[in-house]
Formats: structure tokens, sequence, C-alpha cells
């Protein structure tokens, strides 16, 4: 089936932390127009388990910033959504492998996500599995060898010959 899509609205977050710290939808509206990423439109991991004690674990053990918390607690959302559809919690997530995750990268690519928010969603998926590791729930954490995309590499800033003069006339005591 095809995929709907939430709109982004500039300003608003589509998700925000709750008192569990567990990402919920936030009352934007859903729409069927494409937007930067395979936003989850009804999935809330609020009532998964594991996610649950992977949000306790961000907050409590690594303590985490609020805004870090929230970032990973979407983008989990995100693969979640992406990889489960709206299969109702529990869910399967020794079943995600490392092709579902090259998918779910690859889409938030096409999607137009930045390279950046891309590598970030791998990071947080990698951790998440890292936390099922530890815990006894997979045996293999399906992202294991997966590299997130090349970040662009900025030129220096270089100075004009009118900003260097200006630097060399200048003396010492005055910089």
């Amino acid at each position: 089936g095809s995929r709907r899509k939430v709109k982004r609205v500039p300003g608003q977050p589509v998700y925000s932390v709750g008192d569990e710290g567990m990402a919920l939808p936030s009352s934007g509206s859903a729409s069927g127009a494409a937007s930067a990423s395979p936003m989850p439109l009804n999935a809330s991991l609020g009532d998964d388990p594991m996610a649950a004690a992977f949000s306790r674990h961000l907050a409590d053990e690594r303590n985490s910033s609020p805004h870090t918390l929230s970032a990973y607690m979407q983008d989990l959302a995100q693969f979640a959504y992406f990889v489960f559809k709206d299969q109702p919690p529990p869910l399967g997530w020794e079943k995600a492998d490392r092709f579902a995750v090259r998918a779910f990268l690859v889409e938030c690519g096409r999607a137009g996500d930045a390279a950046a928010s891309v590598r970030r969603k791998l990071s947080a998926v990698r951790t998440f599995y890292r936390f099922m590791l530890r815990e006894g729930r997979v045996k293999v954490n399906p992202c294991d060898g997966i590299k997130g995309p090349k970040l662009a590499r900025k030129l220096p800033e270089i100075l004009s010959q009118e900003q260097i003069d200006s630097l060399i006339r200048t003396p010492l005591n005055a910089l």
C-alpha cells in the first residue's frame, strides 16, 4: 500500500515529549502532501514496552538532553512506522534486519532529509538496537556495518585583501 505522510508546519514540531519522555504526535493535521521525512501518522511508541524502556534509558542512564530524547524518539517512531506500518504494540523489533534499516535511510534521503538528519536517524536506531542487545531482546544489531551518508565538507572562508591589510595595520594591543 501507499504510505501517507504528515505535512510539516514550520515552527511546529510534529512530535513533542510527553510526561514519560515519549514522543507523542502533536495536534498538527495530517495530509497526503509529501514531506521531508516518512513521518508516522498515528504511530505512538508510548504503548511499546521496549520503546518506553529505551526512553527511560536515554533519560536516566545516558542523561540525554530533552532535545536529544525527543529527536531520538521521533526518529525511532519514524523507523517503526516505516518497518511495522500500523502494527499495534508491542512491535516485533527483532524482525527488522539491515535491509529494513538501509531502506529506511534511503527513503529519508529520497524524501529530502539532509545528510546530517539521516545520520542522526541511523544513530538513534543504532543506539536503540544496542540497548536491545544489552537487554537480551535481540541477538544482532541490524545497524552493524551500515554507514550513514557522507557530510559535505565546507571550504574555509578566507580573508579579503582589505581585511588582511586592515589586520596588519592594527596594533597588537588593539586586538
